[in-house]
């Protein structure tokens, strides 16, 4: 069990449950030593062989352990050997799945609710006895279950390692809609926006004696992530949900550099060359 940085240290899912012995019998028994160079395989042998831990909290620090599971976090051959280890996860004519580093996503549609779940739920079987198989444990707790319809109601559940997998519609920090729209998404982080906004005045208003150049590092290095995050995907928004993100920099941006009401939020955006949401689109 390697530790993930970061990741508070009593939680098992702050965990990474990869064993580096099933790895090298992975290796051997699906032919891929025969086809890598004895070089490369050596190399990879010797990066996952031989390797020592320790725990560092604060001043205090632990004897070193021998690693007997995982790979380097951060390394280069990581997500190589992870690539290599999942390659032939169990796959379904009627199941879409979709994987990025450890994480999974399977979709499965049906104009019926319950043969969706169905399909869902065998996938969701063969997988968990294919991690079975090579001793791999999947985190329920952080898996969930997500309905896209235009209908009322959800889905039936689902389960996964005889764990019911929770309903909701957020994912990694955006919040997908029934009807896969950008506006809750974008509603949370306009108010979550201005929340923090309102939070700064004393540091960003008219009465701050903060200077205007330094007003703009702090909304560019606080306020701005907040709603660039993701920006890349809900971008695709409609302009009318998009405009409302640009009312709220366009509050912000004019409160904090003294605009007077008659120069344009939007033209002095473009003189202090500050992003602008519109320019995102795409």
């Amino acid at each position: 069990m390697i530790h993930k940085p970061g990741k508070p240290a009593h939680e098992t899912s702050s965990y990474q449950p990869i064993s580096s012995q099933s790895l090298f019998i992975y290796l051997f028994q699906s032919n891929i030593k025969k086809l890598l160079p004895h070089s490369i395989y050596s190399t990879i042998r010797s990066y996952m062989e031989n390797r020592v831990f320790f725990v560092n909290r604060g001043e205090a620090r632990s004897d070193f352990f021998e690693c007997i599971a995982g790979v380097s976090q951060g390394s280069v051959l990581g997500p190589v050997l992870y690539n290599i280890f999942t390659y032939d996860l169990p796959q379904s004519a009627d199941v879409t799945i979709a994987t990025y580093a450890d994480d999974a996503a399977f979709l499965s549609s049906s104009v019926d609710p319950i043969r969706a779940t169905v399909k869902l739920q065998k996938q969701l079987n063969d997988t968990h006895a294919w991690l079975n198989k090579w001793r791999i444990k999947a985190s329920a707790p952080k898996s969930f279950h997500i309905t896209f319809s235009l209908r009322q109601g959800d889905c039936p559940p689902v389960k996964l390692d005889n764990i019911i997998l929770p309903q909701t519609n957020s994912v990694i920090g955006f919040l997908l809609g029934r009807r896969l729209t950008w506006k809750d998404h974008i509603k949370a982080e306009r108010d979550e926006t201005n929340h923090r906004f309102r939070n700064l005045l004393w540091l960003l208003g008219r009465q701050s004696t903060l200077s205007t150049n330094n007003k703009l590092l702090v909304y560019t290095t606080i306020l701005k992530p907040i709603w660039i995050y993701g920006i890349q995907i809900w971008s695709t928004a409609s302009k009318s949900k998009i405009m409302c993100l640009q009312r709220v920099q366009n509050n912000s941006t004019t409160t904090t550099t003294f605009c007077v009401s008659l120069l344009a939020p939007l033209g002095l955006l473009e003189t202090l060359k500050s992003t602008i949401v519109l320019e995102f689109q795409l």
